[in-house]
């Protein structure tokens, strides 16, 4: 399959595009004022890319069978306009992600902060483990080499935007991820360009846990109130994690140490391990 990619130097839409190419498709794509590592990265997979929007750019290596566009790019934007034109599918970044995932146990960290950190912890985790997961982060892990990878595992970690997936699909990414299992680490107001106050921004938290099914896990953080007080919207099986008391999984005897911490695990009042990150 021939894909385009509008907007394919950003730290996401260029890890799809490195995957889609891993996987035999035929890529191209378009930024503008994009610059190296991420430019560097393109060239070296043999993807052919231009620096510029102008409407030429989607057909300009032969007509593509799909357009993927990041939610970077602008209303108006002429190659946008132009994939309508020729008819050919135009999806976010976020839906074809979705897409290419859907046989795979998807793993999604929704939350207002701590997303990179916890996703990556856990495709670390996952890949020290032989499990070889696929990740999809919101930048370049240090011990993970990439912000993405579509490993060969069952497990595919996503790190869990709530923003909107592109100018077209008001969407929040998240949803588009399709989680079977989800971990939720607080909920604080945030993009009051897109949310305009602290009610919108929790709706979209809790189309996420609406959406978990019975057969679906979700991993929250009890020591956030808003986080709590949403628990009762979801149907999934849930455990709690926290630094307070009345949490499943909760840690005690922080320390932190350099760039990590230590701490002692507790489970369901028992000493599970003593846990140190770096």
């Amino acid at each position: 399959m021939r894909i385009h990619f509008i907007g394919i130097c950003g730290y996401a839409v260029s890890g799809l595009a490195l995957v889609a190419k891993q996987l035999g498709n035929e890529v191209t794509g378009s930024d503008e004022d994009a610059y190296p590592p991420t430019t560097d990265i393109l060239t070296q997979a043999g993807i052919k890319w231009v620096d510029g929007h102008v409407a030429g750019n989607v057909t300009r290596w032969g007509k593509p069978d799909l357009v993927v566009q990041g939610n970077q790019v602008r209303d108006g934007n002429p190659e946008t306009e132009a994939a309508r034109r020729h008819q050919i599918r135009l999806v976010s970044e976020a839906e074809y992600w979705g897409e290419l995932t859907a046989d795979r146990f998807r793993i999604v960290v929704a939350g207002s902060a701590g997303k990179t950190t916890t996703a990556s912890l856990i495709a670390w985790i996952l890949r020290a483990a032989g499990r070889n997961p696929g990740f999809r982060l919101g930048m370049t892990a240090r011990d993970l080499g990439s912000a993405a990878a579509w490993g060969s595992g069952r497990e595919f970690v996503f790190e869990g935007d709530e923003y909107t997936s592109a100018v077209f699909d008001p969407r929040p990414k998240f949803l588009h991820f399709a989680p079977q299992l989800a971990v939720l680490t607080n909920i604080d107001w945030d993009h009051p360009d897109v949310f305009p106050d602290p009610a919108a921004y929790e709706a979209v938290f809790r189309q996420l846990l609406e959406y978990l099914g019975p057969e679906d896990r979700l991993i929250a953080n009890s020591d956030d109130p808003t986080v709590r007080r949403l628990l009762s919207r979801t149907r999934a099986n849930v455990e709690t994690y926290g630094l307070r008391g009345g949490a499943d999984w909760h840690g005690r005897d922080v320390q932190i140490e350099g760039d990590g911490m230590r701490f002692t695990a507790w489970y369901e009042g028992k000493v599970q391990a003593v846990v140190t990150t770096r």
